[in-house]
């Protein structure tokens, strides 16, 4: 055990927002359906030299001019983009089901406790499990045959000695003269100057929001409601259930034009839906409210019966008109062309903002391109009071707490200074939506799972405290730290620095973070290169950070879990020669330990592993029983042996797992590994619900039911 002599804090303040802008922040609130734009203060008369400020409408547009060059080096693809209206329909006779006993139900796995995510499944009542069914999009070629001048003139003109000739320009038929432009190294497989497939038609299956109850006995589930999804709907992205489990929220991607979706070219026009579905009674679904907002949703949550959406979107005018597009063309570009709308059932659009109310970077950050990003309140009890803040900072994530929201972005070339990594993190109050201030710190977050868990916003010590695990990167050497600040209104006080010199440091050289964990107190982080050391912190005190304990075995994790009220820690990840695993830990003092590890046959995966929200579990704290579901799955094999070598079939299943810490020590065990069904497609949509005795698995629709037991039988809601 290290303990470290408490040091007085070191004041290093960042970017801050000027005094006399409204509240804590850089943002002035406004009213969505008030056309008149508040008064914003110039950017250049603010003090603060970095994070964001207010701008006037001249500033936003000088500032798109000068770095819409950026943008065209840097084009993303978002998903595509529709509108739409909720239908709910009846395909079969429904009778309300007799009332049993509130038996607990598991819930979505989330970052932060009292803040919800969306996710694939939803319960409600403890007794109802809902799920999206996909749209579907089907594509109908038939083959048109060239003529012979066609097949002859492709030849001569696209082919030379068996290689493909490139086309200066894209042709869309075979024409006399074609200007050549350049002859590749690969030779052609497939002789298409005999014909070509055109699209002859597209069949369009709408998406349906499925709602099953859950049965204990024998474990299995019946379907009782089927609502048909508003039909320009082309992906459903995640439910909610909200307003105490009486209204479900639908989040999708949407298109104007049925025959464009899922277009290479459908992201400029992408808009998003928000469908309230009026669950207070589960077996007569009825149609709410709608939403309808440009751009595509980056990522939601839901707070106390608010719905905050962040949303993106790049104007298809600035590469319409890209050769051309400067000041003057940027202030001919209609107001709603430019922010974007937002649109409530039938009522007319609203500006998604105002562009007086943009917020610019006062600092010189990386421009990948030009992306308004939205911070958009809905009150779920009223949806027509809306609020929305926009920036045009680059943003990758977010994390919020019940107090704010963060922007997150990390710059891997930090203004060309030595390569240095720093990571932006720009916080907004939820409260009011104002922007509140900006921190620069060197490091990054990481990516994938284990960087959702690096950041955490909490009271320690009497103080509110910004904790984050950064990693910084020179060669081929990494370094990892903890960092802790103060959060004071605007301004953040760095408190401590873990390690600093002549302490030991979080992993061995080269070592990657694989996961990490802020839980109150306690700091827990995985490192791997050819061995596992898990670290825990102590960060009680946040002016001295200490490493409590240091446990080092086999492979990694991706995931940790900690079993609430315990000192036990549940690791998923891999072995050292990729094998899933899964763990228990006991981190009580500085004698961790490992208390058990259960391993699966090769080849086979989970979407946990990636995705923390696959990850279900249910506290039986009166028993002291942790129980845990876990999606599985197995690819592109035959279950046959030949030469002593087993080959697997496809499979998805589920991967049942007990912690038992009524005794001491706990233990963990394997109850079932069920394959539930040999089509494991849409697997990383697929969830599991705990539900008493009985695990629902839902896959795209389907519901399969088993018992938390040893038995095998499988009961599927298609039977």
């Amino acid at each position: 055990m290290i303990h470290k002599t408490k040091r007085t804090p070191t004041a290093v303040l960042f970017a801050t927002c000027a005094s006399t802008l409204v509240l804590t922040g850089c943002f002035t609130e406004f009213d969505i359906e008030d056309d008149t734009p508040t008064a914003a203060t110039q950017c250049e008369s603010q003090t603060l030299q970095n994070g964001l400020c207010q701008a006037n409408q001249s500033e936003v547009i000088d500032w798109l001019a000068k770095n819409f060059e950026n943008q065209q080096r840097n084009v993303v693809y978002e998903l595509n983009s529709a509108e739409a209206g909720v239908q709910t329909v009846q395909d079969f006779d429904a009778v309300a089901a007799p009332a049993t006993d509130n038996i607990e139900a598991s819930e979505t796995n989330t970052i932060e406790d009292g803040v919800d995510e969306s996710d694939w499944v939803k319960v409600i009542d403890n007794r109802y499990l809902a799920t999206p069914k996909q749209p579907k999009v089907d594509y109908q070629y038939v083959w048109k045959e060239n003529t012979a001048k066609q097949k002859q003139d492709c030849q001569d003109n696209y082919f030379d000695g068996g290689f493909f000739i490139e086309p200066s320009v894209q042709v869309d038929s075979i024409v006399d003269t074609i200007e050549i432009d350049s002859k590749t190294s690969e030779p052609y497989f497939y002789n298409w100057c005999e014909g070509r497939w055109e699209l002859d038609d597209i069949y369009i299956t709408e998406g349906e929001l499925k709602v099953f109850e859950m049965i204990q006995t024998p474990a299995s589930s019946a379907i009782i409601s089927n609502t048909k999804l508003n039909p320009y709907s082309n992906y459903v992205s995640g439910l909610y259930d909200v307003l105490d489990d009486t209204g479900l929220l639908v989040l999708s991607s949407l298109s104007d034009e049925l025959p464009e979706m899922r277009s290479n070219y459908g992201w400029w026009h992408n808009k998003s839906g928000i469908d309230m579905i009026d669950v207070s009674d589960p077996i007569n679904p009825q149609a709410n409210w709608s939403i309808k907002l440009d751009g595509y949703i980056v990522d939601t949550r839901v707070l106390n019966d608010e719905l905050f959406v962040v949303s993106r979107r790049s104007p298809y005018e600035f590469y319409q008109f890209a050769d051309t597009l400067n000041t003057d063309a940027l202030n001919s570009i209609p107001t709603n062309k430019l922010m974007g709308t937002i649109q409530l059932n039938d009522e007319a659009p609203q500006l998604l903002s105002p562009i007086e109310t943009c917020l610019l970077p006062k600092d010189e950050r990386p421009a990948w391109g030009i992306t308004f990003t939205y911070l958009t309140k809905i009150d779920l009890t009223d949806p027509s009071n809306i609020q929305t803040v926009c920036t045009l900072a680059p943003m990758h994530s977010i994390y919020m707490n019940e107090e704010a929201v963060y922007f997150l972005t990390t710059d891997y070339n930090w203004r060309n200074d030595d390569n240095r990594v720093k990571t932006n993190l720009d916080r907004f109050d939820l409260n009011t939506l104002n922007y509140t201030g900006s921190l620069y710190t060197d490091g990054s977050l990481g990516w994938g799972i284990d960087s959702k868990f690096r950041i955490k916003e909490q009271t320690l010590n009497e103080q509110q405290v910004l904790t984050l695990i950064l990693t910084e990167q020179n060669s081929n050497n990494r370094e990892h730290y903890i960092r802790n600040f103060e959060v004071n209104g605007s301004e953040f006080t760095q408190l401590d620095v873990y390690p600093e010199a002549g302490e030991k440091a979080i992993g061995k050289e080269r070592e990657d973070i694989f996961s990490a964990r802020i839980d109150g107190n306690s700091v827990q982080i995985v490192t791997y290169l050819n061995s596992d050391p898990l670290y825990e912190f102590n960060i009680s005190d946040p002016s001295n950070i200490w490493m409590e304990s240091e446990l080092e075995i086999p492979g990694f994790s991706t995931y940790l879990h900690n079993i609430e009220d315990t000192e036990l820690t549940v690791g998923l990840g891999q072995t050292d020669d990729r094998r899933l695993k899964i763990e228990l830990y006991d981190q009580t003092g500085t004698d961790s330990s490992v208390l058990g590890t259960i391993e699966l046959d090769s080849r086979t995966y989970s979407p946990a592993t990636w995705d923390y929200k696959a990850f279900t579990s249910i506290n039986d704290a009166e028993n002291q029983l942790f129980r845990i579901a876990i999606p599985i799955q197995r690819w592109g094999y035959n279950d046959w042996t030949v030469n002593s070598e087993t080959y697997y079939t496809n499979m998805a299943g589920i991967w049942l797992i007990q912690v038992d810490y009524s005794t001491s020590p706990a233990t963990i065990t394997q109850v079932n590994e069920i394959e539930v069904t040999d089509q494991p497609r849409d697997v990383y949509q697929s969830r599991a619900v705990i539900r008493g005795s009985a695990v629902h698995y839902a896959i795209n629709g389907e519901v399969f039911s088993v018992d938390f037991s040893e038995t095998t039988d499988v009961h599927s809601s298609a039977q």
